[in-house]
């Protein structure tokens, strides 16, 4: 399982710094930080190397955190929602203590200063991710299911013209002489439209296209597969889909298929 585990929680995470909103977020969040100077850096650290010192901080622990969240999700499913929050708020806070721990060796040779400010630190970033996870969950629950796409709460226009019962999260499109088929975690449709219209409706789903026939939404992904010049990926629907040759380099900068 831990094969196909962090594999797809590393693609999740090239997609997500792959945004120019997040990144700029995340400058600027440690930007505002290393001006600010919380926790005595402002005495400790010059202007420079304290805005450096915020930024790689905020960009390693909310790395950390996306990615053992991705993980603990992608390993326990929705099946058990209360048991997989709450095992990635424990796995998030002890892994970003960790993380700014090595963070403060490395920038001041102190792995930590006493017992009593490791659990202080531990508790507070453990208090966050709870903020942050049960938000997202409650946000979540409000919403309608043609809503959820991805978990994100961001509408997919094409979930329109589905059967209200197979309105689910993305897998793919393929495309069928002038139809698509619309492929999604409760079944799958065929909406008279061009391949390239749909692809325009899908909203904040994360994905690709594979193949002048097929896009497929890249966390939906879970095995790719290649063989000299063909190559293939296998979806959340058990269904392989080819990867033609002129869509590989795409591919490979997704994370797809390794760089040669």
């Amino acid at each position: 399982m831990t094969d196909r585990l962090f594999p797809s929680a590393l693609r999740e995470l090239q997609t997500t710094f792959s945004k120019r909103p997040v990144l700029i977020g995340l400058v600027a969040l440690g930007g505002i930080l290393g001006i600010s100077g919380p926790f005595n850096t402002l005495d400790t650290l010059p202007a420079v190397p304290r805005i450096l010192y915020w930024v790689v901080v905020v960009a390693v622990t909310f790395a950390a955190g996306s990615g053992v969240s991705s993980v603990v999700h992608s390993a326990l499913g929705r099946r058990q929602p209360w048991l997989c929050h709450t095992v990635s708020i424990a796995a998030i806070g002890l892994t970003v203590t960790a993380a700014l721990s090595l963070l403060n060796l490395a920038a001041f040779g102190l792995w930590f200063e006493n017992w009593t400010v490791l659990l202080s630190r531990l508790g507070m970033v453990t208090l966050i991710s709870a903020v942050v996870e049960l938000s997202s969950l409650a946000l979540r629950a409000e919403l309608p299911a043609e809503l959820r796409a991805e978990g994100r709460g961001t509408r997919a226009a094409i979930l329109d013209r589905l059967p209200f019962d197979k309105r689910g999260e993305i897998v793919a499109l393929s495309a069928e002489d002038h139809y698509v088929r619309i492929v999604t975690t409760k079944g799958a449709a065929l909406v008279l439209m061009r391949l390239s219209d749909a692809v325009k409706e899908v909203g904040d789903t994360a994905g690709l296209q594979i193949h002048r026939s097929h896009w497929v939404a890249v966390h939906q992904v879970k095995d790719v597969k290649r063989a000299g010049d063909r190559a293939e990926v296998l979806s959340s629907d058990g269904t392989n889909r080819p990867i033609s040759r002129s869509f590989i380099p795409a591919a490979q900068k997704a994370g797809l298929l390794p760089a040669k």
